[in-house]
């Protein structure tokens, strides 16, 4: 369990380090640098979560399992690799900004986050917030994308229509 909690912490970590480095590079655009600087914030949200469920679900229940395969982990752990490598390219566009988005936070990583976090709150009532912060979060990135006529191909995205 420790080890997954530790993975999903980093997963946390580096999508808000990922966002700081968007809103700087949208400075001069301060809606889109304000719904990036929320994002970074509410990853880190999401980090302590899951530093809090590792601390409290070690000390309640020792052994706890919560079982991920490494071929998700690797995928995940591309994805991100992968998504650095075009934000620190040349050709970093809005576009490109949203499908990182997008692809993140509909993701498998965010479904380990929730699961991770389901696992701790049959244990620790005190992990139901996260759920209801984490839909929040969703729903925030989703309306923002359905506001912006420029982000309507990553509206059908998520829509699927």
């Amino acid at each position: 369990m420790n080890n997954i909690m530790e993975l999903l912490t980093g997963f946390e970590e580096n999508a808000a380090r990922l966002y700081d480095k968007a809103a700087l590079k949208f400075k001069d655009d301060p809606v889109l640098n304000k719904f990036l600087s929320t994002l970074a914030d509410d990853e880190r949200t999401h980090r302590d979560y899951l530093v809090k469920a590792s601390g409290l679900l070690r000390k309640r229940i020792p052994g706890r399992v919560v079982a991920i395969d490494g071929s998700t982990i690797e995928r995940v752990k591309e994805v991100l690799k992968a998504q650095e490598r075009i934000m620190d390219g040349e050709r970093f566009s809005k576009a490109a900004l949203f499908d990182f988005i997008v692809a993140n936070e509909f993701s498998e990583w965010n479904d380990l986050f929730l699961y991770a976090v389901n696992v701790a709150k049959n244990d620790c009532a005190e992990f139901i917030p996260a759920l209801v912060t984490t839909q929040k979060h969703k729903r925030f990135i989703e309306r923002f994308i359905e506001s912006r006529p420029d982000l309507q191909g990553q509206l059908k995205t998520l829509t699927g229509c």
